[in-house]
């Protein structure tokens, strides 16, 4: 909301004296250089109105941040839970292997040894 604020706070430009009427347009020479005194008024262009549009919808999103619920502790506990769960799965997963891993290496020292035994 305070982006909408500071936004709208540049079309105070608009009521200074800068962009009054009254100021005239003229030519000034000095010893350095020379520059334009720049007159008479001033005109919301396309980048008014565009700056007009964002200071709305500034505004707009700021109101609608207000109102957003913020996650629920809830929310971030099922997470947790459901991480917790896959990588239960994942360990599970990972000693099943490593039990059939040395199921298949005690077979074959089994039959390592009956081969052995065969030839004696």
């Amino acid at each position: 909301i305070l982006n909408a604020l500071f936004q709208g706070l540049t079309f105070l430009f608009l009521a200074s004296n800068a962009c009054s009427e009254d100021r005239p347009f003229w030519k000034s020479k000095s010893l350095l250089a020379d520059f334009f005194e720049l007159g008479g008024g001033c005109q919301l262009a396309s980048g008014g109105n565009l700056s007009i549009a964002a200071t709305v919808l500034w505004f707009v999103t700021g109101v609608l941040t207000l109102f957003t619920p913020n996650p629920s502790n809830e929310g971030l506990s099922l997470l947790s839970e459901e991480k917790a769960e896959a990588k239960q799965d994942n360990e599970e997963d990972l000693a099943d292997e490593a039990a059939a891993e040395e199921a298949i290496a005690a077979e074959k020292a089994a039959e390592d040894a009956e081969d052995d035994e065969e030839k004696k």
